[in-house]
Parts: structure tokens; C-alpha cells; sequence
């Protein structure tokens, strides 16, 4: 299953772009699931979105992140075994305002089934979320549940 990997938009660039080490920092919080698939793998179309094409099937929060180098960030995004049951096919990276920060399309929906007492085994994915800022990976305050802070 193809994906657009994740692209910042430019409401995420324009936070981006103020942001320093001194603060204002970007701060993505929790991240959306959506029903549409397939409207577009072109990052510059997806760039311009404001939010999710489809309807919302769920909601989380970012569970914890770590530094891949100086200027890229992985993002983690968490669906348990209590999550579900439906497809999706898009996700955003939602900032403390509800600013959608980034956004990853699929060429096809994924299930996510949740699991329950009558022994119907479920899934969870705990989807990655690389994101790369010519501003640095620093500026960016990701959940306090951190993997690795010290990269």
C-alpha cells in the first residue's frame, strides 16, 4: 500500500517558520484518522490542506517521538487493540490549536479491527511520522513520553 509519506502543510510551514529556540515552538499534539484514500499523492496539493478530506474515524495523542538527525523528527502515533473497528486512508498531525501540521494519504485503506471478549484478535499500529524542517528538529516539542531525546 503506497502512501505520500507525510507533508508538512503550509499552515504547518507558517508555524514553522516563527518557531526558534527561545519559543515560539512547533508543538503537534495528537493526530486524526480519516475515511477517504487516493484523492492525492502530490505534495503540493496536499501542502494546501486544511484539514482531512474524508470524515474523522478517530482521534489520539502523539505517544512519544525521538530525533533522527538535526533536522528530522519521528513522531509516533499509537492505535491499540481497543481501537477500531473501520478502514482509513488518510491521517494529519494536528497542532494545540487544531492547525493540521502534516498529512499522509494512502492508495488504499487500511482496517484496523479492535479486539474483543468473544476472542476476535485485533490490531494496533503505532505508525511513524518522519518529518524534516530546514529549521531543525529542535523546534519542535513533541509529547513529554519521549523514545530518545538525547540524539
Amino acid at each position: 500500500m503506497a502512501n505520500s509519506g507525510f507533508v508538512i502543510t503550509d499552515k504547518g510551514l507558517a508555524v514553522a517558520s516563527v518557531a526558534n529556540a527561545g519559543g515560539p515552538l512547533i508543538n503537534p499534539v495528537r493526530f486524526k484518522v480519516g475515511y477517504d484514500v487516493n484523492y492525492s499523492l502530490d505534495p503540493e496539493e496536499l501542502r494546501q490542506r486544511e484539514a482531512l478530506n474524508g470524515p474523522v474515524l478517530y482521534q489520539g495523542y502523539l505517544e512519544g517521538y525521538s530525533r533522527v538527525d538535526e533536522d528530522t523528527i519521528m513522531l509516533i502515533l499509537p492505535m491499540n487493540y481497543t481501537v477500531g473497528n473501520f478502514a482509513f486512508g488518510e491521517v494529519g498531525i494536528y497542532l494545540e490549536d487544531d492547525t493540521l501540521f502534516a498529512i499522509c494519504v494512502f492508495t488504499d485503506r487500511i482496517e484496523k479491527i479492535r479486539s474483543n471478549d468473544q476472542s476476535q484478535t485485533g490490531n494496533s499500529y503505532n505508525m511513524r511520522a518522519f518529518l524534516k524542517l530546514a529549521q531543525g528538529a529542535a523546534l519542535i516539542q513533541a509529547p513529554t513520553s519521549s523514545l530518545d531525546t538525547a540524539n
